[in-house]
């Protein structure tokens, strides 16, 4: 699982699926409760990094 020390984030998204980041490397993924990655993504960055990842279902919604 990747790491940073300084910029990170998870939420957990079940019971058993929890969404990470590590913001120096623009990595996040998600990972079910044994550490298996589930799906990976990573941004290209140019002189930033990711402070925080969050994952929304979007129910309740209207888009027009």
């Amino acid at each position: 699982m990747p790491y940073s020390p300084y910029v990170s984030s998870s939420q957990e998204i079940t019971d058993s699926i929890n969404l990470v980041d590590t913001g120096m490397q623009g990595v996040f993924g998600v990972y079910d409760d044994d550490g298996n990655l589930q799906a990976q993504y990573k941004m290209g960055l140019s002189t930033g990094y990711i402070y925080r990842v969050y994952h929304y279902d979007f129910k309740g919604f209207y888009f027009a």
